[in-house]
């Protein structure tokens, strides 16, 4: 019998040995300190300002996950997530997530409210 656990111990261990965690980590939060500054995503500045009034905002790793085998696209993808917390209640509001090809480019970005 496969242990699935063993299997996917192993595949996290490659993973964090070919990927630089930190440096992603801190990619993902660049781009989502541009979707806020840049005039064509103003939608998402003005959503967070109504959702959190007054109240600010900090946001919080949530981790990487791997697409395989999905209806969405043919080639395996990487999506980095980042939580979108209130400063006041420490509650998750929304999130950003940016999507990377296989090649390492970012190929879109996603943010959504909970």
């Amino acid at each position: 019998m496969i242990d699935g656990l063993e299997i996917l111990t192993s595949f996290e261990e490659k993973v964090k040995s070919s990927i630089d965690v930190e440096c992603l980590k801190e990619e993902v939060e660049g781009c989502f300190r541009y979707t806020l500054s840049n005039d064509e995503h103003n939608d998402v500045k003005e959503t967070l300002s109504s959702v959190l009034g007054k109240d600010g905002f900090f946001c919080k790793f949530s981790g990487i996950r791997l697409h395989l085998l999905n209806s969405y696209s043919r080639k395996p993808y990487l999506l980095v997530r980042l939580d979108v917390l209130n400063d006041r209640s420490k509650q998750c509001i929304a999130w950003y997530e940016v999507e990377y090809g296989l090649d390492g480019e970012v190929k879109d970005d996603y943010f959504n409210l909970i």
